[in-house]
Parts: structure tokens; sequence; C-alpha cells
């Protein structure tokens, strides 16, 4: 009836845009290897490949730009395997400010009053609100904690402003607060720009980055958990094999939701875990994991909060499993940046437990240009921490004194802690590493608030250390996540665990072990001294720790009779030492730790706390 008509000559008005991008393709100490010989006869190859090996993915137009290099030069390395080239969807952002550190978000009492009306509000399905007594600078105060609570509880926040007050500044605030998160619609956008905000702010499914250690069950959870964030409409983007530390950074400066580490850390190969890792890198808040674990026992009520059951994705809404090995790459190439010096002509020792370290730390050491030897790289799914790593320091204090070696590194499963062997062969803990770096920092005008944050494991001979070297100390419970909250809340800057967990919050939100190793490498080389003589000026008081096994770990800390033994030996030590019971966070263990003047003093005083314990029937050997 000529009412409509079909053409089929039409096209879109606005088309995807994409991009070439180069991905490294393997090692970058294999791909360095491989281009070696090039480096005179074509060295336009060797720069583009030395700048992968760097950044692990860029764009090819950048790389080019960059290297000087061409795109055929560029396909004769995808050719030998060093790189892979491929086109991805880029969306045309408008030009925004760059990203900044946020300022803390900090309410008086009206505005706090003002914030908990609306998140009441809010949770009892919207409505609308004037805010009486509370500033313009307040109200941006009130809607930024406001949105921090609704994305943290899977929700999502549209603010809405006339375009006059669309400035610079006020998107600088949003943007250092959520990153790429914030999409920006204005009447002056072109129309692939309103288009690629518009797909940005419809797609908002969650993005999240999964790593593993080397354990055979890692490979069964990988999967089970790419299954579940899929089947819920998520992404996931697995890096693999990979370091605690590696999904921290990758989390945090790839703008993913969350990142999630398979791993139990020191722990034997038959047990495992999972590690949940907030947008920052940082370790989830003990709040969100409570309603995680309940969520996971079919509990839908707690913590006074209702969970919804999680919808099953459908059609086009099924997340996608990639790829991300590149993440792991860019990691790489993070650590070798932070190097100062080059480590050319040390020989250095690495015992990577055949777990995550393997996988990193021998390229970065032989890209910074040390003489490197490596122990426990052969990780079979079985072996992990099996008599190697952080947990059994003894193979390579053997290592380091028969070979000669300037230093010796050893990391535990999933490489967030470090522990050093000097020349010697004498064990530098994580107390002695704390003390070297502090000391290197207040030297130079770097120690901000002039503190070293410890747990109250930390040595008798660390604080005397610190003292004369007029440097103040914290202590807070065990526990690495509680060393950082300290060290958020007051602005320190170094601070960790006598077990090798050391946390430098300029670079990283976890404990590295790598970054540890390298920390005490810019030491050594900078100040022209052997680690013996760096850590000299800290004598450990001698140290006595018993685990025993318990069938349950309260019921034992808070039996009378075990309570008054630990008393007394609290007052027969007196000032010349300390007693302390805890429990293990991730075994059914309680540990007893005595300090004293000698080693005998301890093993008795600990035995008899020991005693007491199994006289009362919490024991659960055998």
């Amino acid at each position: 009836k000529n009412i409509i008509f079909r053409e089929a000559s039409a096209q879109r008005g606005v088309n995807d845009k994409l991009e070439l991008v180069a991905a490294l393709a393997m090692d970058p100490s294999d791909a360095l290897a491989l281009l070696a010989p090039k480096r005179r006869r074509a060295p336009l190859q060797y720069a583009a490949g030395e700048a992968i090996c760097a950044v692990g993915e860029t764009s090819a137009k950048e790389l080019c730009y960059f290297t000087g290099a061409s795109m055929t030069t560029l396909r004769a390395l995808e050719r030998q395997g060093v790189l892979t080239l491929s086109k991805r969807e880029v969306y045309r952002r408008p030009q925004v400010p760059a990203y900044e550190e946020p300022a803390p978000v900090t309410l008086n009492g009206e505005q706090e009053e003002a914030y908990q009306g609306l998140l009441a509000m809010a949770e009892q399905g919207g409505g609308a609100a004037l805010l009486y007594g509370v500033t313009g600078s307040g109200k941006t105060q009130v809607y930024l904690k406001l949105i921090h609570t609704l994305l943290e509880r899977g929700r999502t926040a549209l603010v809405m402003v006339p375009e006059i007050a669309l400035t610079p500044q006020l998107m600088r605030i949003f943007t250092s607060h959520f990153g790429h998160e914030v999409a920006i619609l204005h009447s002056s956008l072109s129309a692939g720009e309103r288009c690629d905000e518009w797909k940005r702010a419809k797609r908002g499914e969650a993005r999240v980055v999964v790593g593993k250690d080397t354990r055979r069950s890692s490979y069964m959870l990988e999967y089970a958990l790419s299954a579940g964030l899929t089947a819920s409409g998520a992404d996931a983007y697995l890096l693999h094999v990979t370091t605690t530390p590696s999904v921290s950074y990758v989390a945090r400066t790839e703008g993913f939701d969350c990142g999630v580490m398979i791993s139990a850390s020191h722990n034997p190969y038959y047990d495992n875990g999972i590690k949940l890792l907030n947008r920052d890198g940082e370790k989830m808040d003990e709040a969100v994991l409570v309603l995680a674990e309940a969520y996971l026992d079919g509990c839908l009520e707690a913590d006074g909060q209702h969970l919804k059951e999680l919808p099953q994705a459908a059609e086009d809404g099924i997340g996608a499993v990639i790829d991300h090995s590149a993440g792991r790459n860019r990691y790489i190439g993070y650590l070798i940046s932070l190097a100062v010096y080059s480590f050319k002509g040390k020989k250095i020792a690495l015992d990577c437990a055949n777990g995550s370290a393997w996988a990193i730390a021998p390229s970065v050491f032989r890209a910074l240009g040390a003489d490197v030897y490596v122990l426990n790289d052969h990780p079979d799914g079985l072996n992990i921490n099996l008599d190697a790593g952080s947990t059994h320091i003894e193979g390579l204090q053997r290592y380091v004194t028969e070979h000669g070696m300037d230093a010796g590194f050893a990391y535990d499963g999933d490489a967030d802690r470090c522990l050093a062997v000097d020349e010697t062969g004498a064990l530098v803990d994580g107390d002695k590493i704390m003390y070297i770096y502090a000391r290197y920092m207040k030297e130079r005008g770097k120690l901000v608030t002039n503190t070293v944050v410890t747990t109250v494991m930390s040595n008798f001979g660390l604080y005397k250390a610190l003292e004369d070297a007029g440097i103040s100390y914290a202590k807070t419970a065990v526990g690495d996540k509680y060393v950082y909250e300290h060290m958020v809340q007051n602005g320190n800057r170094i601070g960790g665990e006598q077990s090798g967990h050391i946390i430098f919050s300029k670079y990283a939100r976890t404990g590295d072990g790598i970054l540890t190793s390298l920390k005490l490498m810019e030491v050594m080389l900078a100040k022209k001294l052997s680690l013996s003589r760096l850590a000299e000026p800290v004598t450990i008081y001698p140290q006595v720790l018993i685990n025993i096994r318990v069938k349950d770990k309260t019921a034992a800390q808070e039996d009378p009779a075990v309570k008054a033994a630990v008393q007394a030996a609290a007052e027969d030590l007196g000032d010349t030492g300390r007693i302390l019971v805890r429990e293990s966070g991730t075994e059914p263990l309680v540990r007893v730790m005595v300090e004293a003047e000698t080693h005998d003093r301890c093993q008795e005083l600990a035995e008899r706390v020991v005693k007491v314990i199994r006289a009362q029937g919490h024991g659960a050997e055998g």
C-alpha cells in the first residue's frame, strides 16, 4: 500500500571505532633473548620488541610512533611469535581531566545526617529530597559517599547537573574517585562520543580479573569461578598463574570492578582459598566478606541486610571469559620500571616455592641485568611450598653460601611475602627488611610520618633498632590487612609483618614479595653495602613459636586455666621479654610465641603454656 518501503542500501549513521592492538605473546625475558641478535641489524624490530616487553599491550599506532617502527616491522614480530596483533573496539571519549588521587570523603554532622537519609531512601526504592543546611561543596561530599556505598552494593548512580555546572573541576572530582567508570554526556559531544558514552553506561556489567597460583585445585576453582561469573552476566578476565599483588595492581590500574586470587598462600597444595580484592586493589572489607560467605551458605539475611538471588544471564547477557595475560605482562613491566639501578654483576638466588613467583620474578631480575639462579621453579600442582620458599628458608641459605651469591630472596606460594638471605647465609626476615628500608627512606627525607607499622608479632630487637634510628613505630593485630588499614588511616609509607608481608603504600595496596626484593636491592646498590651490613643494627631477641593443633581455637584461648598460664609466663618475663598467644587465620592452630633473653627460657615458657592447652583437652593432634 506504499505506506512503508525497505531501503537495502541504508548504512548506520555511527559506526563502531576499532583499533589495532599489539600484545606481548611470550615471556619478556624470552622475547628479549630472541631479539638480542637483531639489536644491530634490525634495530627497529628490537626497539619495538623491547617496548612491548615493557608495557605488555598497547595500540599498534602508538608502538610505531614511539619506536619508529612500521606496520611491516610489527608483522615481522608477529610472525616470530613475539607479539600478537588484533582489533578491538575502543570508545570515543570526551576529553576528561587526568585521574588524580582522590581526597578523602569526610562529612560533618549535618552532612552525615543527609547521607544517612538519602541512603535509607535509596534502599527503600527511591524518592526525592532537598538538602537543607548543606552547602554546595558539602552536597558533593554527600553525593560522593552515597555513590561509593551504592557501587559497593552493586548499584549504579546517575548524577544530573545543569550543563553550565559541568565544569572541568567537577569532572575532576568524580574521575578522581571513580576513574574510567564515569560516563559523561552533554550536548557538545560528537555523535560518536555520545554513542560510545551511552554504550559504556548501558553495558554496565561487572568486569572481574582473576588470578591463580600453581596448585592443581586452582585450575578447577578458576573454571568454576569463570562459569559462575559469566552465568551472572559478568566478564571474567583471566591472568592465569600469577601473584596476588599482580591481581591487585591490574584491578586498580585497569578499572576492574574487583579482583579474585585463587590461592592458599604459604599453605600446602591440598589447601586452597579465594582472596577478594576491591576495585582499588585492596583486600575487601570484612563486612563484604561476611555477606559473600552468607550468600554462599544459602543465607539471604546477613548483617541486617537482605541479599537478593543473583539472576541468571541469558542470550547476549551472558558474560565472556577473556584471556588477559597482557595484564600480567604489564605488571612485570611496572616492576621493572620501579628499579632505580641496574643489577648487572650481582649474583642473586631466587626461591620461587614452585608457586606463582616462578612466572614473574626471574624475568624481572634478568631484565634488570642480574645473574639469576632460580630454585624451585618447576611447579607440578602438588609441590607448591613443599620444602621450598619462605616457609623453608634453609634450602636458600645453603645455596647462597655454597654458590657465593650476593643475596637470595624466597617467596611464598602467591608471592605476597618475601624473606631474604644475606651473603653469609643469614636470614633477613620481615622485621629486618622494614628496618633497612625505613632507615633508607628516613635518610632521604622520604619516610612520611616517620613511622613504621608493625604487628604484635614483630621482635623486640626491631623496636630497639628503630628507636636508636629515631624512627617511631605502631603495632596492629596480626594480618597484613590490619597493617594496611592503619597505614591508610595515618598516611604511613611502610609497614608489614615479620613473616615477610611488606607493604610499600606508594607502590602497592598489598604485600608484594617481588617488589620487596627489588626495594632491598635498591638499598644495597644505593648505599654500596652488603645485605649483612645493612641488617647489622638489628639484634633479634631469641624467639620460640609453637603451633598446636586444636579442636576449637576460641575455646582454647578463652579457657581460664590457659589464660592463667599465659599470665604467669608474662609475669615471669617482666620487662625482659613477652608472650603472645593467638589463633591462625587459615588453619585450626593456636600459636604460642615467647621472646626472652635466651632461647632456653623461650622454650621453657612456651612449652609450659602448650602443656596446659593439651591438659585441658583442647589439643587435636593425631
